[in-house]
Parts: C-alpha cells; structure tokens; sequence
C-alpha cells in the first residue's frame, strides 16, 4: 500500500529547569514501521501492462500504461486517508480505494488489509457469490490474501528492487474451471517506493493474465 519558536511560558519553564537534572526515562516512543506505499498527495506511479501466458509465464508488453496517484487526504471516521487514484479495469473493477497506513499494514476505509510488513498469516479472506436467480445467491469461490514470508527481487524498467509479495489465491468450486485452478495473484511493494508489479484480475474461463510493471515514478 506508508504509501509525514518556542512560546513565552516555555521559555519561562526552560529557565527555571536549567539548574535541574532529570534522571527520569524518556516517555516509550510509538513503533515506527517502514513505508511500502508512501502516502503523500502529488505522488505518482506510472506502469506499463503485460500480457502473461497462464501455461508458460512467458511476458510480452502491450501498448497499455496506467498512471496511479494520490489526490488528496481527507478524514474519515476521524482518521486520515489518502486517495489512491487507480484506473478503473475492464469498465465495471474499480480501482481507487481511500487508505493509510496502520502500523505495519495498509488499510482501506473499509477496514481491508491490504498488505502488511511483518503478518504473514492470511490478512482477508472473501467469497465470490452469483447474483440472486431464483431468490437464491450461490457461493461459487473463494478469495484468501496473505504476505509470502521472502522478500524477492524483482526488476522492471524503473530499477531493481527488493520487495515484500502479497498473494491472493482464488479458488473456485464446485470445480468451475478444474483446468485452471488455483489461480495465483501476486503484488510486489519495495519499501519507500510502492508497488512495483501487480497483476490484474482475471477472466474465470482464461488462463491468462496480465501484469502492471513499474515505469516511473515519484514519491515524497
């Protein structure tokens, strides 16, 4: 996903305290937690898209770019959140979400955890359900996300980076797409830097994918 002159009296008080010594502990600092999706309005992340061949893994870059960027900060609920301004896919997959950092994860407004720097036990799990037919909604799949333990590294034509991976498995049943299954989403964040590839969701009946690979970017 981070993605931060003394008044008089003080003086007065710094004054009267000068001649004192003070053996107390300092007060407990906050934990501090490295940014793997900085966070600040004007930063940008533009990618170029890849077309992924589900059998062979094999990438070929398409002519496709999409420009990700923070717009502004608002509160929700009392906190802070950014908007993270993403394309929307396929006409109908939103891509923007409000979010901010909490600890060692990335939240949305929804209360989602969408990656964290230390967890790696399953951060969310959903289930994919059919529309109501006959006023009746079947489950037909399952949506389980977590961080993988190793940092990998990876290169795209913004640098080299050693990064954290999120996984989404989806799995689908009663056995939709035996021939496709599971299938494995995977994005990358480099600390101080964002995400550096992501793949995009997917088509059931295709085995193929397609993959947002790091071009440029700017973060403060």
């Amino acid at each position: 996903m981070t993605q931060f002159s003394l008044p008089a009296w003080a003086v007065a008080t710094a004054v009267l305290l000068a001649g004192c010594t003070n053996d107390s502990p300092a007060p407990p600092q906050p934990d501090s937690f490295p940014s793997y999706l900085p966070l600040q309005t004007g930063n940008y992340w533009v990618y170029q898209r890849y077309a992924i061949d589900g059998a062979t893994g094999q990438a070929t870059a398409t002519a496709v770019f999409d420009s990700c960027f923070i717009s502004k900060d608002t509160l929700i609920h009392g906190q802070k959140y950014y908007k993270f301004v993403r394309p929307t896919l396929y006409g109908v997959v939103k891509g923007t979400r409000y979010v901010r950092d909490s600890a060692h994860y990335v939240v949305d407004h929804h209360g989602q955890r969408l990656f964290s720097s230390q967890d790696v036990n399953i951060l969310t799990t959903h289930y994919i359900t059919t529309g109501a037919f006959n006023g009746r909604v079947d489950t037909v799949g399952r949506i389980v996300a977590q961080m993988l333990p190793q940092d990998t590294l990876v290169s795209t034509a913004a640098g080299s980076f050693r990064a954290k991976k999120y996984r989404e498995k989806h799995e689908f049943y009663p056995n939709l797409f035996p021939g496709y299954q599971p299938r494995l989403l995977y994005t990358r964040y480099a600390e101080q830097v964002g995400i550096v590839t992501e793949m995009l969701p997917f088509f059931a009946s295709d085995p193929n994918y397609t993959e947002r690979r790091l071009l440029r970017y700017r973060v403060h």
